[in-house]
Order: C-alpha cells, then sequence, then structure tokens
C-alpha cells in the first residue's frame, strides 16, 4: 500500500524521491486509514485510504466543494484505484482544530469568518436541478426511523409546509466544530464527504451550535429557551439563521430535534459515541417538549 502512495506522489509530481518520504498513520473506529507524508518539515500530503468503500464519489465530492468554496477546503490532488485499494490524496494543511472555548472566546474575530462561510455555501451552494423536495427526504429519514423512538421527533415534519417552503441550500453535512480550523489567519473547513446529502437550510448551523455547546442537554436547552442568547457569538449565530438559511429564529430552534435526528441518520455507520451523545440530546428534548406547545420546552428533571 505504501507502494501506492509513493506512486501517487511521484504521478502527480510531488516528488522526486518518494523513498524519503516519513509518514504518520492515524488509526480511525470507520474502515479507512489516514495518513501524511512529510516530504520535508513544511510540505506534506494526507491519504485516506481503504479496500473497503469506494472513495470514489467522495473524491468528486471534494472536487466539487474546492471549486466552490475554493481555499476555504483543502486542496485535492488525485484519486488511484490499483490492487484493490481505493486512495484519495490531498495537500496537507498546517492548522490547529478550534475549539469550543477558543470559539466562544472570538479573540481573531473567527465567528465573523465562519459567517462569511455560510454566507458563501448559501449563494454556492444551490443543489442541482434534480433535487428531491424537502418532503421526499423527510420521508426517507422517518421510513429509516419509523420502528425507533426518533420516529416520534420526525412524525410533525412529514408532508409540512413550512418546510416545504424552505429553500434548498446543499449543506456541508457534518460543521462540527471540530472540522473546523485556523490555517494562518485563514478558515478552513475538513471532512467534505457528506456534502450535498442534506440541503435542509440550517442544519449546518444547528450542527455548529451543538458542537461549540458540547452537544450538552442542558446548554442547548437553554439556548432553545432564550429568546436572545446573551453570549455574543450565539446570539450572532442565531441571527445567520434568517439571514443564510432564510429560517426565521423560532423556527430554526423548532427544528432543532429534527435536524439533530438527520445528524443521527448520516452518522449511522460511524462510531457508537456520537450515536448515542446525539441520541440521548434527541430523546431528552422530545420528551420534554411540550406537545401542546410546538417548540416550547418543559423544566428538566
Amino acid at each position: 500500500m505504501i507502494e501506492l502512495i509513493e506512486e501517487l506522489l511521484v504521478e502527480n509530481k510531488l516528488t522526486d524521491n518518494p523513498g524519503k518520504a516519513a509518514f504518520d498513520i492515524i488509526f480511525t473506529t470507520g474502515s479507512c486509514l489516514l495518513l501524511n507524508a512529510f516530504i520535508n518539515n513544511d510540505q506534506f500530503y494526507h491519504f485516506k485510504v481503504t479496500e473497503i468503500d469506494d472513495l470514489y464519489p467522495e473524491y468528486q465530492l471534494y472536487q466539487e466543494a474546492r471549486e466552490l468554496f475554493g481555499d476555504y477546503t483543502p486542496n485535492i490532488i488525485g484519486f488511484l484505484r490499483k490492487n484493490g485499494w481505493d486512495i484519495v490524496l490531498t495537500e496537507g494543511v498546517h492548522h490547529r482544530v478550534l475549539s469550543p472555548a477558543r470559539l466562544m472566546e472570538d479573540k481573531s474575530n473567527l465567528t465573523q469568518q465562519i459567517i462569511n462561510f455560510l454566507k458563501l455555501m448559501t449563494a454556492k451552494g444551490g443543489p442541482p436541478a434534480s433535487k428531491n423536495r424537502h418532503n421526499d427526504f423527510i420521508q426517507e429519514l422517518y421510513d429509516h426511523f419509523s420502528s425507533t423512538q426518533f420516529a416520534h421527533v420526525i412524525e410533525p415534519w412529514l408532508n409540512n409546509s413550512k418546510i416545504e417552503s424552505l429553500p434548498h441550500i446543499r449543506q456541508h453535512g457534518d460543521f462540527a466544530v471540530n472540522n473546523i480550523a485556523e490555517s494562518g489567519s485563514k478558515l478552513i473547513i475538513f471532512d467534505w464527504e457528506d456534502f450535498g446529502k442534506v440541503a435542509l437550510p440550517g442544519f449546518d448551523l444547528c450542527i455548529l451550535l451543538a458542537s461549540v455547546l458540547r452537544y450538552d442537554d442542558r446548554e442547548i436547552l437553554a439556548f432553545i429557551r432564550d429568546p436572545k442568547p446573551k453570549h455574543s457569538t450565539l446570539s450572532n449565530l442565531l441571527d445567520l439563521s434568517k439571514e443564510v438559511a432564510g429560517i426565521a429564529p423560532s423556527l430554526f430552534k423548532e427544528l432543532i430535534p429534527l435536524y439533530l435526528t438527520i445528524f443521527l441518520y448520516l452518522k449511522k455507520d460511524y462510531g457508537t459515541s456520537i450515536q448515542k451523545n446525539v441520541g440521548n440530546l434527541i430523546s431528552l428534548l422530545d420528551n420534554i417538549r411540550e406537545d401542546t406547545m410546538p417548540g416550547q420546552y418543559r423544566t428538566l428533571p
């Protein structure tokens, strides 16, 4: 497999001497290996490698994201399928992953950079003409969860005029704070493999907010209840629901359990930890919702 990676480096004229490259191998809970090949201290390349999955659709998504959003994305370089392996190659990026605490401090104007990116997503993230209606996607979601406790969250949104009237804006799909990083003075967004799987506006914003609040039930419930969050970062992000998603803040908050259920759906093949945390949060929000008052929540026990 290392020989194939060296071949890809040479084919793309990234090095004349691949044998001198130093490799870091990153083990994941999924079916892929992640490798970094360091040519020197300043230059490295990132590889995603698998014998199990078809990585070509992901490679195409990265290409499309790069064309649409430029330097907000890693530079996708090449794809190789050989000897049973799929390999995706991107240019390595020296970066610092954004933490919830750093975003809440917002000492580097990070919130404004995120706002600028989400505005760009809204401007350029329109779907192909063949994109299904929102209601079709919600039905697909319900069919998947119909025998689980999450069906109750989805049912009110089936064939819902509020949903169907919303614009279609392709979402990043995993816009959690750990997929956002600083590279010098710029923001860079990683993990585009779910790009476009959801076109319901506000979804990315919800996942960002939930991850900033560490998926903590009390913090998220307080955010939902507070008409105007006191923390400036949360307030600024909430204000975005109207500007970048075309959704009133009140409807955005009402949709949070549905957004989280969609996130769980996208992560159905991922590790159990995120599934458990998000699943517990959805259940709690659904259990304390007042059925007679949509979007209103009882006090936590």
